[in-house]
């Protein structure tokens, strides 16, 4: 028997039993990869530096951010049998969003000139739909930008514009 036809192929984004969580095909990773890409390419020259963050984070970090208290139905946390003992909350949940990985190395500082940092991440949010724009496990690529209010306002203006201009190309 040959390979199995395009028909025959499954539908990806039904085949993990849990909704808004799908595996990516090639061709859609692809098309991901070069999504990414032009982001970088467009965007990234922003950040003077750049991040890969890992799928979890320190609990405190979020809580310090505020996120629990605002998005407490969202949040995912990672329960493990440390030490061979019943398993229950640790000390980490998984990532919401990729730039609360950036707050603690910002943590107990002044800002004394703009910065940008660049950061990846896969994300969880336990989200209550499965609307295809909701998943609960994706990607984010951020840019954080720091600096005074008006220069904040001022690169957002500047990125929107560009965002924009890129969206037409």
């Amino acid at each position: 028997a040959g390979p199995a036809s395009r028909e025959a192929a499954p539908e990806w984004r039904d085949a993990t039993p849990a909704w808004g969580v799908v595996l990516t095909p090639r061709d859609q990773q692809r098309v991901l990869d070069r999504l990414r890409s032009g982001l970088a390419r467009r965007f990234g020259t922003e950040a003077e530096e750049h991040f890969m963050a890992p799928p979890v984070i320190a609990r405190d970090t979020v809580e310090r951010a505020g996120y629990p208290t605002s998005f407490p139905h969202l949040l995912g946390t990672v329960h493990a049998a440390v030490a061979a003992g019943e398993p229950a909350a640790t000390d980490l949940v998984l990532t919401p969003a990729a730039c609360h990985h950036v707050y603690p190395m910002l943590a107990g500082r002044s800002v004394r000139a703009t910065h940008t940092v660049g950061v990846e991440a896969t994300c969880f949010r336990a989200e209550a739909t499965d609307e295809p724009g909701r998943q609960r496990s994706f990607r984010m690529y951020e840019i954080v930008f720091l600096g005074s209010a008006s220069e904040a306002l001022s690169w957002r203006d500047r990125m929107l514009a560009k965002a924009a201009e890129w969206l037409r190309d």
